[in-house]
């Protein structure tokens, strides 16, 4: 009985109120300047498969 009336109230719930996140996390990267040819996706995601580091010629 309990969780019908639980199920019933978040139908209610759902169909009645936007629900909007007041908050969500992020993680910050930092990736030195040296390092080339990496993909950062518009996520925030940062892949080093073809990435490789650009050494200072002399």
């Amino acid at each position: 009985m309990r969780l019908e009336l639980l199920h019933e109230a978040e139908k209610v719930l759902m169909e009645s109120y936007t629900i909007i996140p007041l908050f969500y996390g992020k993680n910050a990267y930092y990736v030195k300047p040296y390092v080339k040819n990496y993909l950062k996706t518009p996520l925030a995601e940062i892949y080093f498969r073809n990435a490789y580091i650009e050494y200072a010629k002399r």
